[in-house]
């Protein structure tokens, strides 16, 4: 009738009203603290509405003109804004750097890579979830481990110079950055999942290290759009589509690996605790060199408890990303 309706109207015009008002003078209150804390730092005058959009895209450029702007200007940070209320604060000095690695990151510091890394140790910052994880997967870092990736590491160099020397003799320019992205995802996806792709010589790419790359191409982009900050919104258009199907392709494919590698190695389903009978220890004896998946698949904790099929998706997912692009 149209009294119900005037009241389920009036009823949601009542929330709405209450929602604003809770949530706008916090944001105000945040907003000014933001502004008067980046006030003092050294940047380029901002637009009142673009702020530094106009000056910053994903690309060679805007890092060169950054980075000879802070030469000049002899900065250890450099403020910037997103749009009217996107800040971005860029630390460019050692002592800088120092002081942001020391203090937990917040969670919202890696929102756009939570739908492909999940809760891995690097979107989750602390907490006992963090502090248990990173426990488990300690051993993967022991030197007894690291040093048998060193064949793998050569071999890989040895591919990467091979090209060089190539497009040398044939007097051809070298793009550094690609070449050295495809040798470092060579060699993680070898150490964390012994799997050779030859991705450094083929030319049509493999459908997983393909999604790999659009996946990375979908964050920055995604970062330099205020718009595309607001998930429902990022989901409606043609590039959130596009992340959420890399997405799927990625997280398809690590699963599978996931779920041979626990056949291969006679575990259960789900998570060690119990259901499978290897160790660490007993891989090791098998295999002459444990892989990231191997340790992440057999680490139990003090209640013999090991990383469920997701945690361990996530972790490896992760160290893709963190061994890929970061180190590149």
């Amino acid at each position: 009738s149209a009294m119900a309706l005037w009241m389920w109207a009036t009823a949601a015009a009542i929330l709405l009203a209450a929602f604003f008002w809770w949530k706008v003078p916090a944001f105000l209150v945040n907003y000014y603290r933001v502004c008067k804390a980046l006030k003092p730092m050294p940047g380029w005058p901002p637009h009142w509405l673009w702020g530094h959009l106009h000056l910053l895209r994903p690309d060679e450029d805007t890092l060169k003109r950054v980075t000879a702007w802070n030469q000049e200007n002899q900065t250890k940070v450099t403020r910037g804004w997103l749009g009217p209320i996107h800040p971005l604060v860029a630390v460019n000095h050692y002592e800088s750097v120092r002081a942001v690695i020391k203090e937990p990151k917040h969670r919202d510091t890696y929102r756009f890579l939570m739908p492909w890394l999940g809760d891995g140790l690097l979107t989750v910052s602390e907490g006992p979830k963090w502090y248990r994880n990173r426990h488990l997967l300690t051993p993967a870092f022991h030197f007894e481990i690291l040093k048998n990736y060193v064949s793998i590491y050569n071999s890989c160099v040895r591919v990467l110079l091979d090209k060089w020397s190539d497009s040398a003799r044939r007097n051809e320019p070298v793009k550094l950055f690609d070449t050295l992205s495809l040798m470092s995802l060579d060699i993680i996806m070898q150490c964390a999942f012994s799997y050779k792709s030859d991705c450094q010589n083929v030319k049509k790419r493999h459908p997983y290290i393909k999604a790999v790359y659009e996946l990375i191409e979908h964050m920055a982009t995604r970062f330099f759009n205020p718009l595309y900050h607001i998930d429902w919104l990022y989901a409606l258009t043609p590039a959130g589509r596009k992340m959420k199907a890399a997405c799927k392709i990625v997280h398809e494919h690590s699963e599978r690996v996931i779920q041979e590698r626990r056949k291969s190695l006679g575990l259960g389903g789900g998570s060690v605790g119990g259901e499978g009978t290897a160790t660490l220890e007993s891989v090791a004896k098998q295999k002459k060199c444990l892989d990231f998946l191997d340790i992440l698949l057999t680490a139990t904790d003090e209640e013999g408890k090991g990383l469920t099929d997701l945690e361990i998706r996530n972790e490896a997912d992760t160290f893709m990303f963190e061994g890929h692009d970061t180190t590149t």
